[in-house]
């Protein structure tokens, strides 16, 4: 054997072991970022995508030969559709994304000035291009649409007339057909005052466009909470606590907010209109998807993609 040949055998086994330990470091590395990412999910869920950096997002299910078939059928024939939209980017969730007020750091604190967060600049301008975004989406037709449901958290119902062209007296040539409903099932869970709203006696008065009776209990319910208002049991904080965070209200348990959910899908279900928009929460997208969403995320789904369970 040669000098050359030797040599040439040393050097692809030394290349041999470096990529045999390049592999192992790559995929430890993978490994415990997933394992980290995963670890803090809980930590930073309420926040997700807080900081808006993310270009909002329009998803829907590619039609194929047989959907096409399908949407000829006449109205009873059709499937049900909901249009899932999340409200544009809020004070609220600025403030939840700078460090020292980040949900769950040591330092939080509930800011009261945020209760029923507003749209900030960032989230009006993303409401703003919403009604864009809709137009160039080959699924969706506002045309087609039967009902529109919006929580009745400011930030929902700002993002709704925003993103739909809807003027203070409720005015715009596409929309003035379709009902509009107040529904207090899709607001937000309650983490914090941010997801306190206003009294149904002064939405009514600010959006006199919205059907705030239906689903209100009629005018008995003028000023009573329909937020979630903690009884008379023992609370129990579910929120990180115990390092100096502080908040201004009691949050909504699991089980509560689990069954609202529950009430909501149903309350979807029983509807016979079969093309409904549904503009609401981080908190219930994800439940009734499985899914994280952008601000200003739409998503066009068939119903029975929903979940009833979480």
């Amino acid at each position: 054997m040669t000098a050359l040949t030797v040599q040439a055998s040393f050097l692809f086994t030394v290349c041999g072991c470096f990529l045999a330990v390049a592999e192992g470091f790559i995929q430890n590395f993978f490994y415990q970022n997933k394992v980290s990412i995963h670890s803090s999910k809980h930590r930073q869920k309420f926040v997700q995508f807080a900081s808006g950096d993310h270009p909002p997002k329009i998803t829907s299910k590619k039609k194929n030969t047989a959907d096409k078939a399908h949407s000829s059928d006449s109205s009873s024939q059709m499937t049900k559709r909901i249009i899932l939209i999340r409200h544009g980017c809020t004070f609220a969730n600025e403030f939840l994304a700078r460090p020292g007020t980040r949900w769950g750091d040591p330092t939080f604190y509930d800011c009261k000035s945020l209760t029923d967060a507003k749209l900030s600049p960032r989230g009006v301008q993303q409401a703003l291009g919403l009604r864009q975004r809709l137009s160039e989406t080959p699924d969706f037709d506002i045309g087609e649409v039967d009902l529109i449901v919006v929580s009745p958290l400011t930030r929902a119902i700002h993002t709704l007339q925003l993103g739909f062209g809807i003027d203070d007296q409720g005015n715009n040539v596409s929309t003035n057909c379709i009902p509009i409903i107040a529904q207090p099932l899709a607001r937000e869970r309650l983490y914090l005052c941010s997801d306190i709203g206003e009294t149904v006696s002064s939405l009514r008065r600010s959006y006199p466009w919205i059907n705030f009776s239906t689903e209100f209990g009629g005018k008995k319910a003028d000023d009573s909470p329909w937020w979630y208002v903690h009884n008379d049991k023992k609370y129990h904080e579910w929120r990180p606590y115990g390092e100096g965070q502080t908040y201004q209200c009691e949050g909504e348990p699991e089980n509560d907010f689990n069954k609202r959910m529950v009430a909501l899908y149903d309350w979807l279900d029983n509807k016979t209109e079969k093309n409904i928009v549904l503009v609401c929460h981080w908190g219930v997208l994800q439940w009734l998807t499985g899914k994280d969403y952008d601000n200003c995320e739409v998503d066009i789904v068939p119903f029975d993609h929903l979940s009833r369970s979480g």
